[in-house]
């Protein structure tokens, strides 16, 4: 339906009034993530919508667990293409069987990638109570600090979970929180303790994550994609190495930022 204008009198053109919508839009079904950047885009393109909060909107290429093709598939793809990726790290896993060693992680680091944390042991963190929360966060602080590496000041919460009380314990030692679902177009308004991404591992093709990327770019707002492994084909919590490529450069291609979760922190 079109418009209507609200506070206005009689025949609706005296009185006082500074709301006018423009417009509203009644479906009789519930939308999905698809439908939802379709009303999204029309919207853009209707009405020139843009929401001032990251220029040329953000881009972040996030990857959890630090498994070893995180080393050797993800890290030399990102150099080549001279991006930075933040790399969550689960501390104890550092060095064991199919995960990336110190060694690596340093050398990644000297690159520029944003190395984080993605707690000691990857327990739940709603099974712990404060105490056992701040024990895990002050264990990656003091494997960091072992190994010669940066403070972590970033986490990704170990399955994406947390709580109004994990979000308030957590802030007492890191910057930001970051989940693993919600609203995919972050603002500066979003909670920094509940930062969503855009799960995109086991993606066959990049159409809908380009979707996404546009409306971004398009709107100002941050992108956050969620990776565990890298391999051929991709997979159950593996990305394909060719669909990493092709997002990398379609982001270049539309001149949408490639940043880190330390360099978005700033922005923020």
């Amino acid at each position: 339906m079109g418009g209507f204008v609200l506070g206005v009198t009689g025949d609706g053109s005296s009185g006082p009034s500074n709301i006018q919508v423009k417009e509203i839009i009644i479906r009789n079904v519930a939308d999905n993530k698809t439908d939802e950047l379709i009303i999204y885009n029309y919207l853009i393109g209707k009405y020139a919508l843009n929401y001032p909060s990251f220029d040329n909107g953000k881009l972040l290429l996030t990857f959890d667990d630090m498994a070893l093709s995180l080393y050797t598939r993800a890290f030399p793809l990102l150099q080549a293409k001279e991006v930075r990726g933040t790399f969550y790290v689960i501390t104890s896993k550092v060095g064991t069987s199919g995960y990336a060693t110190w060694d690596n992680i340093r050398e990644m680091n000297v690159a520029g990638m944003d190395m984080q944390c993605h707690t000691n042991t990857h327990p739940d963190l709603r099974t712990l109570n404060q105490s056992q929360v701040l024990v895990e966060l002050q264990a990656v602080n003091d494997a960091f600090a072992t190994n010669s590496l940066p403070a972590p000041h970033h986490i990704a919460y170990p399955g994406g979970y947390t709580s109004a009380n994990i979000k308030s314990w957590v802030s007492t030692m890191r910057r930001t929180g970051r989940i693993a679902g919600g609203v995919w177009a972050m603002t500066k308004n979003t909670d920094k303790f509940a930062l969503p991404v855009l799960w995109n591992d086991d993606i066959a093709e990049t159409t809908t994550v380009k979707g996404y990327m546009l409306a971004s770019y398009k709107s100002n707002t941050t992108l956050i994609l969620l990776n565990h492994g890298v391999s051929d084909a991709g997979g159950t919590y593996e990305v394909a190495a060719d669909h990493l490529n092709d997002i990398i450069d379609y982001a270049k291609s539309i001149g949408m930022d490639i940043i880190t979760i330390k360099e978005l922190y700033t922005l923020l």
